[in-house]
């Protein structure tokens, strides 16, 4: 049986959305997979929260200086311009979505039949599609460079859904290929402006993956990142695979702790009640402090006393 043949029972996974996180569902099952992506959002990203903030305060500082010489009503100005700068970053995360979904179609269509035409794109205004036209193309001609030296003999899997019922989550791997020696090796294909951490845990998770549905090991992971501007590509091998697997479970462990809400099953502890029993623990008169003392401790601290009253007598010239 090919890996093909075994990756064959997910072709009735379908995605589902929940609060903006994406999960993985088998056929009519009700159990959820958290897609990789979704475990790897718990992961705190302070350079994007940065990122971030500088968008939104360009924003501010453009509609500033193209502000109107005239402003009939400068409150509802003002609301304007911090609603478009908080709305500027998403606006520029989704463009880039935008191109990265493309440019992932172009290279399924180039693995698929070494095709030159670049598939249909979805419906956008004429300048949009401009701005999106060329992005994709330099992809698509440093993709074409990268797989005539990539060492790739076939493409096993592209575009690929799957479940680890293992470790229960899900993903789509972008491209699984086999080189010239017959090893198998997980790829990411990304467009972002820059290699992530992130990235190495997300494809670690893929090659652990196809590991357990396709039983043949897969001992290298590689991330390949388009320039979207100038062209070129930045070709990166995972050093070691277990260990960014293990730090994707640690992800996925405090992932699903979070999941369960844990807040909401804290147990009230009941003040007036501790504080009762803390008053009866601390009065000297409260029998329950002499019955923690067994009859042995008690024979000990009367003869200690008995010893005590003799000396005293003794020392006194009492007999």
């Amino acid at each position: 049986m090919t890996i093909f043949d075994k990756f064959a029972k997910f072709q009735n996974v379908s995605r589902v959305y929940i609060n903006g996180q994406r999960f993985y569902k088998i056929g009519d099952k009700e159990e959820l997979y958290p897609s990789v992506t979704t475990v790897l959002q718990i992961i705190d990203k302070p350079q994007l929260n940065t990122w971030k903030r500088n968008q939104m305060l360009h924003e501010v500082k453009e509609q500033f200086l193209q502000r109107p010489k005239s402003i009939k009503n400068e409150d509802e100005w003002i609301d304007k311009v911090v609603k478009e700068s908080i709305q500027k970053p998403q606006k520029v995360m989704q463009h880039a979505a935008t191109i990265g979904t493309q440019a992932h179609s172009v290279i399924d269509q180039i693995i698929i039949d070494k095709t030159d035409e670049i598939p249909t794109l979805p419906a956008l205004t004429e300048e949009e599609l401009n701005k999106m036209e060329a992005p994709v193309k330099i992809i698509k001609n440093s993709f074409d460079v990268w797989l005539e030296g990539s060492g790739l003999e076939k493409v096993e899997l592209r575009d690929t859904m799957f479940c680890s019922e293992r470790y229960k989550f899900a993903g789509a791997i972008d491209t699984l290929g086999r080189k010239k020696d017959g090893s198998l090796v997980a790829i990411d294909w990304k467009t972002s402006s820059s290699v992530h951490t992130e990235y190495l845990l997300q494809v670690s998770a893929y090659a652990k993956a196809v590991e357990e549905i396709s039983g043949e090991p897969v001992p290298e992971a590689w991330i390949v990142k388009f320039n979207k501007k100038e062209g070129g590509f930045d070709w990166k091998q995972v050093p070691n695979i277990n260990e960014s697997f293990d730090a994707f479970l640690s992800a996925l462990n405090l992932w699903n702790f979070y999941s369960t809400k844990p807040i909401d099953r804290l147990v009230t502890i009941d003040f007036k009640g501790a504080l009762e029993k803390f008053k009866m623990d601390q009065n000297p008169n409260n029998n329950s402090f002499f019955q923690s003392v067994d009859k042995e401790s008690l024979d000990s601290l009367k003869a200690q006393k008995t010893k005590s009253t003799s000396s005293s007598s003794i020392s006194s010239g009492k007999y």
